[in-house]
């Protein structure tokens, strides 16, 4: 299928920054329809309360990882490229960062990079250290949705860039995505939305998803696959490269009668 379970588009949410109300309050709320997430993880603040924000734990990050969440590489110190400086400066940060998640969640390797404040000078130095850092997919700003076909999606063996944009509270994006399956019968796409901290009650995350599950979800049409990034990903390289042949067929038992 071009999608897990034949979907006719997949949905990603990303939460920025690592806040603790995305491990605990969007756990919740996600959790209402069985959709799961990834959080960005900022790894010099994990367990720190920051300028007034409370940042979720390592005990917190590996409850959501054990339910089958993911986490990315946000960075260890949340800055600029350029206020890092140099190459090695910003590959140490980022590397660093992979290292904080390991220590909060053993055994834990992350595949996507989720770019601080949506910086683009990150992505060649990811590209450029890719097979140390292991991160195989870059967020940054962009477009938020592509097309997944077979042909329209391609994964040159370099980490894939996938744009994202803010979950808008009324469900407008899925309708918009909606739009563009009846405009092109047969197409498939994927969208990239994000969020930061969640409030308990009517937040963005709460009302998008309750028309997601009404309109497009369970609750509707079910033509929807929510999934982390990551899993997405996967599932769309392994489609295209991976072939299965037949090298032998044998019988058990006896044919039937007639």
């Amino acid at each position: 299928a071009t999608l897990r379970d034949d979907k006719a588009w997949a949905l990603s949410i990303t939460l920025d920054d690592g806040y603790a109300s995305q491990a605990t309050t969007a756990k919740q709320l996600l959790d209402r329809y069985g959709y799961r997430s990834t959080i960005a993880v900022t790894g010099g603040r994990i367990g720190n309360v920051v300028e007034g924000h409370s940042y979720a734990s390592a005990s917190e990050l590996g409850a959501v990882v054990e339910d089958g969440w993911h986490l990315a590489n946000h960075t260890q110190s949340h800055r600029y490229a350029t206020e890092l400086g140099s190459e090695k400066d910003i590959l140490r940060d980022v590397r660093w960062a992979n290292e904080s998640i390991a220590t909060a969640v053993p055994g834990y390797v992350p595949l996507l990079f989720t770019s601080p404040y949506t910086d683009r000078d990150y992505v060649p130095i990811i590209k450029a250290h890719t097979a140390e850092l292991g991160l195989w997919l870059i967020q940054v700003v962009g477009f938020e949705a592509i097309q997944a076909d077979i042909g329209a999606f391609r994964f040159s063996g370099q980490p894939y860039v996938l744009g994202r944009t803010q979950i808008l509270n009324d469900g407008s994006q899925f309708d918009e995505v909606q739009g563009w399956l009846q405009a092109n019968p047969g197409r498939h796409y994927w969208l990239s939305l994000h969020t930061h901290e969640v409030a308990p009650v009517c937040d963005c995350l709460e009302t998008a998803t309750d028309v997601l599950y009404r309109t497009y979800g369970v609750g509707g049409l079910d033509n929807v696959w929510v999934a982390p990034a990551q899993e997405v990903l996967e599932y769309l390289v392994t489609r295209d490269t991976l072939a299965i042949h037949e090298v032998s067929r044998n019988m058990a038992g006896e044919p039937p009668a007639g």
